[in-house]
């Protein structure tokens, strides 16, 4: 599911990468050209979540040219892209954490604030995929960014994503890579149930409505 294009660059996803970050390894300044070159697979998916293996046709890339005078100091700005990261808080009863001091902390940045009915928002330099959220005094807890695999258009079905989502839901669902069928259905029932979902709805399996309701709760 690749357009082809006259260099013949491709690249192979990994586990942790995303449209983000792979195009600024290719030195674009955001993912809009790589979307367009992969429109057909990611048609497929809902949202622009990629899948371990997937492969990714590069387009040309065009350095630009800067003057610089001979034997004088020339200073050059580079800024480095950054995305925007959402995390949406809620307490036990699925209420939105207002107002609770947080912190996150990337390389060697930090940043703070307080979160809103949102929860957070902050941008953080685009090729970091490790996070640590403290939360007030709280313990921290290490994000992975760009691990969660693909619900839609995935090879497996969508089975690891749906896995992976009830367990940042608190549903355990076995291996996160969805294979323990057992587990994944009965972690697919609780999480229906809690939903109040009516009981003939409430069946254990991957399905439309399913995948709407986690792609809303974990933001893709």
């Amino acid at each position: 599911m690749t357009t082809e294009n006259p260099t013949g660059k491709k690249h192979i996803v990994v586990q942790g990468e995303d449209a983000y970050t792979i195009a600024a390894r290719y030195g674009f300044k955001d993912e809009k050209k790589l979307l367009a070159a992969n429109r057909e697979l990611f048609a497929s998916r809902k949202a622009e979540v990629l899948a371990p293996g997937d492969v990714l046709v590069i387009p040309d890339f065009t350095a630009k040219a800067f003057s610089a005078k001979d034997k004088s100091v020339n200073k050059f700005k580079l800024t480095r892209p950054r995305r925007l990261l959402k995390i949406p808080l809620k307490d036990h009863e699925g209420k939105p954490l207002e107002d609770v001091p947080w912190k996150i902390e990337v390389g060697n940045l930090t940043f703070q604030g307080r979160t809103d009915a949102q929860g957070i928002i902050c941008e953080i330099p685009v090729l970091e995929s490790l996070v640590m959220l403290t939360l007030a005094e709280q313990l921290p807890i290490q994000l992975r960014i760009g691990h969660l695999n693909p619900l839609r258009g995935a090879p497996d079905g969508g089975k690891s994503g749906v896995a992976q989502r009830l367990a940042l839901l608190g549903f355990h669902a076995g291996d996160l890579d969805g294979k323990d069928e057992v587990a994944l259905h009965n972690a697919i029932a609780q999480y229906e149930l809690s939903k109040g979902w009516e009981p003939g709805e409430c069946d254990g399996t991957l399905n439309d409505k399913l995948m709407q309701s986690l792609e809303e709760e974990t933001v893709g």
